[in-house]
């Protein structure tokens, strides 16, 4: 009787564990949907672009400072509402093909990142943080998730996962009962733990480009702007993070009255942000931490008496470097889209209208892993569709 028991028991641990509820891992093979995309050619500087959706849907680019590209650059990670719920999906460089990523009749994954090192994607899913192999030819797009660690029940996940510059350590971030936690994933050793937590909200976590310990967030103050009189009360966007020391430091205080915003790594120990010291004035600004110089690389304007509406066609909201070093991409909240030479501080304009003021996804402009590809968000057709462009310069 002992033994029928304990076979028993065993073939139900077993059947237990095979289940992908009761399992760590599981794999599916990924829907294959039609291409969508069009050559678009922009009727203001004559240069052209891929529209790769055309869905009536919101399709929405991941964030300026989160890799959209996996490794080899043959597919790029978007979002889109048209199952009627947000998803993941890849869009094939080589036939144009949609990929839905997500599993059918599963929960929806969110905040996707591409890594850097590996044909892998890190996820929030199923209250937790999972790595999604990807496995892909012509034909097949196969999936396989991993569980790297549970979030707290009841956790609300900040920002997204982001990986660290040797590919060894991933940092995430979730608010929990009015506390923001920042956590740290070490691949290798399948280990995490919390580095800090802070009382004040924070967003935007993402990890030096160069530095494989130092992190970087967003302090929320609700506004980004330094209040006129803020001796007493110091203002300070950016915060830098040493995953060893564990102690969170402001990277710079703003001066009074003085903008800094969407912050994103770059090369050479540097961050671009948007910053400027009157209403509505957001130059291209580059942080370097080696030396504290802040420099303007992107010129915005100031035209005093104008409306908001009117000063912002003519200064800057988010910028994203390229890997190369060799320029710097901005969007503003009309939808124009721009390059900045990093030497010269040239700029080319080029594409434009991809937001009406007020209203729209912002375009969000990003890179590829070469830096020779912008993707960003366009509003041009009445809703959200995504963009690539080929940067033709040398």
């Amino acid at each position: 009787m002992y033994s029928v028991r304990r076979n028993l028991l065993i073939l139900t641990l077993l059947l237990l564990f095979s289940n992908p509820a009761f399992s760590n891992k599981e794999s599916w093979v990924c829907k294959i949907l039609p291409a969508e995309r069009e050559v678009y050619t922009d009727p203001s500087t004559g240069l052209q672009m891929t529209f790769i959706t055309n869905h009536k849907a919101e399709d929405l680019n991941l964030y300026f400072h989160d890799r959209s590209w996996l490794p080899k650059n043959d597919i790029v990670l978007f979002t889109s509402d048209r199952s009627g719920r947000r998803e993941i999906y890849g869009y094939s460089e080589k036939s144009g093909n949609i990929i839905a990523f997500n599993p059918e009749n599963q929960l929806a994954a969110f905040n996707p990142v591409a890594s850097r090192f590996r044909n892998e994607v890190f996820v929030f899913w199923k209250q937790a943080l999972y790595v999604w192999q990807i496995e892909s030819n012509d034909q097949v797009i196969k999936v396989t998730a991993i569980k790297l660690t549970d979030l707290p029940e009841n956790a609300v996940p900040i920002s997204s996962i982001n990986e660290n510059s040797n590919g060894k350590v991933l940092c995430y971030a979730y608010r929990l009962a009015e506390k923001y936690h920042i956590g740290i994933i070490n691949i290798e050793e399948a280990r995490s733990e919390i580095i800090c937590q802070t009382d004040f909200e924070i967003q935007h976590l993402q990890f030096s480009h160069e530095r494989s310990g130092l992190l970087s967030f967003a302090r929320s103050y609700g506004t980004d702007t330094a209040p006129a009189h803020s001796k007493d009360n110091p203002h300070a966007r950016i915060w830098l993070l040493d995953i060893e020391q564990k102690v969170p430091l402001p990277a710079f205080y703003q001066v009074p009255g003085e903008l800094v915003t969407h912050e994103c790594w770059w090369v050479n120990d540097r961050i671009t942000f948007i910053g400027g010291h009157r209403p509505e004035e957001g130059h291209v600004k580059t942080f370097d931490l080696k030396t504290g110089e802040i420099v303007i690389k992107g010129a915005g304007a100031w035209m005093p008496d104008q409306e908001p509406q009117v000063i912002s066609r003519y200064n800057w909201w988010h910028a994203a470097g390229s890997p190369d070093g060799k320029w710097i991409a901005a969007d503003n909240w009309h939808g124009v889209i721009a390059i900045f030479d990093a030497k010269s501080t040239r700029m080319h304009i080029l594409t434009e209208n991809h937001r009406v003021y007020g209203k729209g996804a912002h375009p969000h402009v990003g890179w590829d892993n070469d830096g020779k590809k912008i993707i960003f968000s366009s509003n041009l057709r009445g809703n959200a569709d995504v963009c690539i462009m080929q940067i033709n310069k040398p």
